[in-house]
């Protein structure tokens, strides 16, 4: 599957973000003076939220969104309770707990529909459709996106209209609708080139490669990666650029272009190490280990095999942790330490059942 979470930053409507530009410290400063507009405080507070703690350490965005969600309440302002509450889900949603993001997502609609926010509203759906999407359930997922497709029409507001139309192509090719999800891409991409959306385009680029891949078509959707992966390096956009070489690693390893793969894993794992997305940096890591071990280098392999089994058993990514623990046990057994492999099976299996991963129980188990 895609990875939703490339385009939710794009699909967010938290809050006014009027200081985004503003270094770490200015943030500080302006959060810490007592004397200034409450609203001025909030906002500085999110900017910096979103600019230093989001990926690298959901736990302090958290803490942070809470504060901001005291005061408030404090003060009065639905409309900043419905921001702090926007960002303390997508808190939540990175550490991989998307019941209680969607909990309060839920919460905030009424907020923003009392309060006359549609465009607000048309994001919170999004975030929603993006949510629903993780946990699997795709259907919940489109209605959620063209409930914010039509909001967005209504405000005439083509960039989120282009993002709800990428997430249904997403959606909608992940169902196996093809069709529809090759539809529903190209008029985002059509939405996204009128509006010389560089980075919109690039987000469309990568799910219609995923419908190429589908088709047979390797070539067409390499293509596509490469193009999208030209233009977040030309925006600066290091976290989706990180993520897009990934899946070009992914397809080179396919290819049978082991080294081709590794280089561009371990230039992915560079990026996304920079900016300190731990989810991402743990994905990297467990696949630059299973290219390096399908390479014969086992024991460089294993350096970032273990890397990504503590990261996912540190935050608490259940899930990913069982493919983690897999990929480690592969490598147990190349090195020869079967016991540890199989203890390392073991403990995957054992999650594997708890969760409900049925191509990892089975992996594990053979």
């Amino acid at each position: 599957m895609f990875p939703f979470w490339l385009a939710l930053l794009a699909g967010l409507c938290s809050c006014i973000q009027a200081q985004a530009q503003l270094n770490a410290d200015s943030l500080r400063q302006i959060w810490s003076d007592k004397a200034a507009p409450d609203t001025l405080r909030w906002d500085a507070l999110s900017s910096l939220i979103w600019q230093e703690y989001m990926y690298s350490d959901p736990d302090s965005a958290e803490d942070l969104a809470t504060l901001v969600l005291k005061e408030a309440k404090a003060s009065g302002s639905r409309a900043w309770q419905a921001n702090a509450m926007n960002t303390l889900a997508i808190s939540f949603a990175v550490r991989g707990d998307l019941d209680s993001a969607i909990v309060l997502l839920q919460q905030c609609v009424p907020i923003r529909s009392a309060l006359g926010q549609t465009s607000h509203l048309a994001g919170l759906q999004s975030n929603l459709g993006n949510m629903y999407a993780d946990q699997g359930d795709l259907e919940k997922a489109v209605t959620a996106y063209k409930e914010s497709f039509g909001l967005a029409h209504q405000l005439g507001d083509s960039a989120l209209m282009a993002g709800n139309l990428t997430n249904i192509g997403i959606a909608y090719q992940d169902l196996g609708l093809v069709g529809k999800a090759s539809e529903s891409l190209y008029r985002a991409i059509a939405l996204r080139e009128a509006l010389n959306d560089r980075r919109g385009l690039a987000n469309a680029y990568s799910p219609l490669a995923e419908v190429y891949v589908f088709l047979g078509d390797t070539a067409g959707a390499l293509d596509l990666r490469e193009r999208a992966a030209a233009i977040y390096e030309e925006i600066g956009d290091d976290r989706s650029l990180g993520i897009v070489l990934e899946s070009m690693a992914l397809m080179r390893a396919s290819m049978g272009d082991l080294e081709e793969a590794i280089r561009l894993s371990r230039r992915s794992l560079e990026l996304l190490s920079r900016i300190g997305d731990v989810r991402s940096i743990s994905n990297t890591s467990r696949g630059l280990g299973t290219f390096l071990l399908k390479a014969g280098r086992t024991d460089e392999a294993i350096v970032h095999l273990e890397r990504s089994v503590a990261i996912d058993d540190s935050a608490g990514y259940s899930g990913l942790l069982v493919h983690s623990l897999n990929a480690l046990a592969r490598g147990r057994l190349e090195q020869g330490r079967t016991a540890d492999a199989e203890k390392r099976y073991t403990q995957a299996l054992e999650r594997a059942t708890a969760l409900g991963i049925q191509d990892a129980r089975s992996t594990a188990a053979s």
